[in-house]
């Protein structure tokens, strides 16, 4: 596939169906950022505040604090709406759009922002839906753009939506495409299952011991989702080259995201925390050699500042 194109039609539809059907699997405990110490870790790492998500600490700190007037946002990736009904605990501007490629999703979303009448929804595909020009002054993606295959022409169409002081804001997978984790990444990931105890370590749905994390071919991750981390490696240098980026956040996930994946629920308790106390401590001395496989970005249009 080229860089440039998009998914086929049939690969479209598996992606809608897909994030469909697993919307929901956030919320079963299985997931890395479900357990609450590993949240309050991005935050800090992100704010500086263990209570401060990415959200919040960019409308305090690039609009409440320069008395700046946030009129209209616009979501990359809406999935059933959360980030857009959560955001309006900070501010409520007068549109908040979302871009959702789900027609259930967006369904959802549309049902549950019934009490929020500034927040709409339409379904679309990132890789081709037009944007407007000078409409925005946030924009935002949360693990959204791991799933775009023209990264060129979205952050393009971005720049062209966003007014001249807007920000944009993404929270991101930007570790290898399809999921191609190294020999050494891998290794400290296993290498950490068998130091944990059982009772960390087993499946939380199935009650048994997981197993280790294996690489799957690229061609298997595509299978389950045709659009999954399918350039992310590219997404910082693209950021870079197509913004002036105020503020880089890269937040670890490199062990932690598939190390936790299946058990994160065992980790939600006061007998876990001196164990997630050292998983915590051995991944941040293994990121400067492995890197960070999640960032945040915090971007303005070139020739400006935030």
């Amino acid at each position: 596939m080229n860089s440039d194109s998009t998914l086929t039609t049939k690969e479209l539809s598996q992606v809608s169906q897909h994030w469909a059907e697993h919307h929901d699997d956030f919320g079963r405990h299985t997931h890395w950022t479900e357990v609450p110490a590993v949240r309050a870790r991005i935050n800090e790492k992100i704010s500086g505040e263990c209570n401060k998500d990415l959200f919040g600490y960019v409308i305090e700190h690039y609009f409440k604090a320069t008395e700046r007037q946030l009129e209209s946002c616009l979501s990359l990736g809406s999935g059933g709406g959360e980030l857009e009904r959560g955001l309006a605990q900070y501010v409520i501007p007068k549109i908040h759009v979302g871009v959702e490629i789900s027609g259930p999703l967006v369904a959802l979303a549309r049902e549950q922002a019934a009490g929020f009448p500034h927040i709409q929804y339409r379904q679309d595909d990132l890789n081709t839906c037009e944007l407007g020009e000078g409409e925005y002054d946030l924009v935002i993606a949360h693990q959204s753009l791991h799933h775009v295959l023209n990264l060129e022409g979205l952050f393009h169409r971005i720049k062209r939506c966003m007014k001249p002081r807007a920000i944009f804001v993404f929270d991101e997978y930007v570790g290898p495409r399809r999921f191609q984790w190294s020999d050494r990444q891998l290794e400290c990931i296993n290498g950490l299952i068998h130091v944990l105890p059982e009772s960390l370590n087993r499946n939380v749905e199935k009650g048994r011991r997981r197993d280790n994390v294996i690489r799957c071919t690229p061609r298997q991750v595509a299978k389950m989702d045709p659009s999954e981390a399918i350039r992310s490696d590219e997404i910082v240098k693209l950021a870079r080259d197509n913004f002036t980026i105020v503020e880089y956040k890269p937040y670890g996930g490199t062990i932690l995201h598939m190390l936790l994946a299946l058990t994160a629920g065992n980790f939600m308790n006061d007998e876990a925390k001196p164990w997630l106390d050292m998983l915590f401590q051995v991944e941040d001395l293994l990121l400067p050699e492995l890197g960070s496989d999640f960032a945040a970005m915090v971007c303005v249009l070139p020739e400006t500042q935030g």
